[in-house]
């Protein structure tokens, strides 16, 4: 149904093949209101990747995924990113996803930008030990 809103004949083999790497194909055909918290997060980030848009945002995509789906997406974006096939702007409170995954990291305080990082101060942080404690 979203790839038919989308104009798309079909969601593409890439999008099946995450589905069932999230093992979430036994899903496909459920109401919403019957998925359980981690089922349902796994539908919107697979939402989110319909028709291969050049940018996905996505806003704490990683809360109520079990660790190896977390891993799972983690990976496929990594890949993605790394092909410049889409760009990412995540919202999370996961400092950890941004010290290990992000290219620039901005914080927000009261919906403005506060500070922000480019990589190499990312991995500064990271390497020193420090993290984003304290900030």
């Amino acid at each position: 149904m979203h790839a038919g809103a989308k104009d798309l004949a079909s969601v593409g083999a890439e999008l099946i093949k995450l589905a069932d790497d999230l093992k979430f194909s036994p899903y496909l055909e459920s109401f919403v209101d019957t998925l359980s918290l981690g089922t349902r997060q796994k539908l919107s980030v697979l939402l989110s990747l319909v028709g291969d848009p050049k940018l996905v945002v996505l806003d704490e995509a990683f809360n109520g995924l079990d660790p190896a789906s977390s891993l799972v997406f983690k990976r496929h974006l990594r890949s993605r990113l790394e092909a410049r096939e889409t760009s990412v702007l995540l919202a999370t409170h996961a400092l950890d996803i941004v010290e290990h995954y992000a290219d620039r990291a901005g914080l927000l305080i009261d919906g403005r930008l506060a500070k922000e990082w480019q990589k190499a101060d990312i991995v500064a942080l990271r390497t020193s030990g420090r993290g984003f404690d304290g900030v």
